[in-house]
C-alpha cells in the first residue's frame, strides 16, 4: 500500500512522486556544481554553458542507447 503525504497547497502525493521531485532536485544540484566547476576552470561562462551542455548530451545519448525496446513486448506482468 502506498503511503500519502500531503505537500504545501493540500495536494496528496505519493512516495513515488516524492522520490522523483527529490532525485530530480539532486540532478539539478550535480548540473549546477559542473557548471559552477566548468566556469572556474575556463573562467567564462558560455564556454563553462557549453561544457556543460554537452557533456548532458553525452550522457543522455548514452542512456538512449542502452535503453532496452518495449515495442511489440508483451506488458502484462503479474504481481506475485
Amino acid at each position: 500500500m502506498l503511503e500519502y503525504l500531503i505537500n504545501e497547497r493540500g495536494y496528496e502525493i505519493d512516495n513515488y512522486n516524492y522520490s522523483l521531485q527529490i532525485l530530480f532536485n539532486f540532478i539539478v544540484i550535480l548540473i549546477i556544481l559542473l557548471f559552477k566547476g566548468l566556469r572556474t576552470v575556463t573562467g567564462n561562462y558560455v564556454a563553462g554553458g557549453w561544457m556543460t551542455g554537452i557533456i548532458i548530451m553525452i550522457v543522455a545519448f548514452i542512456a538512449a542507447w542502452f535503453t532496452h525496446e518495449t515495442f511489440g513486448k508483451d506488458m502484462n506482468f503479474l504481481e506475485q
